[in-house]
């Protein structure tokens, strides 16, 4: 079938680093129903695409070691609403959040290794995320050292 499909429901091109973001507006632009988004270990990806407004389906986002930014994650997280899966680890573009509830109420699992998030940012991602079960921050520098403590013993028995 010619992209885009608006029946495509996992994307999953991880490592490819021929891969621009002109390619990822082609292929998710009208699929409305994607329910994974993975480019992990695509070192040309920016998040500088259009994808539709709302992605109701979409359940695993994966954008570990991309160029990514704060904002264009933010975009994609309030664009949906069952989020269960959020990787951006060693993103380095990743550094602050602004947790929107309603997009966050369905989160479990959070990797942000290697980020620069803060300890504030972590609490406010565990307030509003009521479900999260596991939690990833390892080589997050701006997190002190209690914060990573108190997150090891939470999340232990759930990583």
């Amino acid at each position: 079938a010619p992209f885009p499909h608006p029946e495509l429901v996992h994307f999953v091109a991880e490592g490819c680093r021929h891969l621009q973001d002109a390619d990822v507006t082609t292929f998710l632009s009208a699929a409305e129903n994607v329910q994974t988004i993975s480019l992990a270990n695509c070192p040309n990806i920016r998040g500088e695409w259009t994808l539709p407004p709302r992605l109701p389906h979409l359940k695993r986002l994966v954008l570990d070691r991309t160029g990514v930014s704060t904002s264009t994650v933010e975009a994609l997280v309030a664009s949906g609403t069952c989020l269960q899966l959020l990787s951006l680890c060693w993103c380095s573009n990743i550094d602050t959040f602004v947790w929107l509830p309603a997009a966050s109420q369905h989160l479990q699992v959070l990797c942000l290794d290697g980020t620069s998030i803060s300890d504030d940012e972590i609490h406010a991602a565990e307030a509003v995320a009521t479900r999260l079960r596991a939690l990833h921050v390892n080589s997050c520098r701006n997190l002190a050292r209690g914060t990573r403590t108190r997150i090891a013993r939470a999340y232990e028995r759930h990583v």
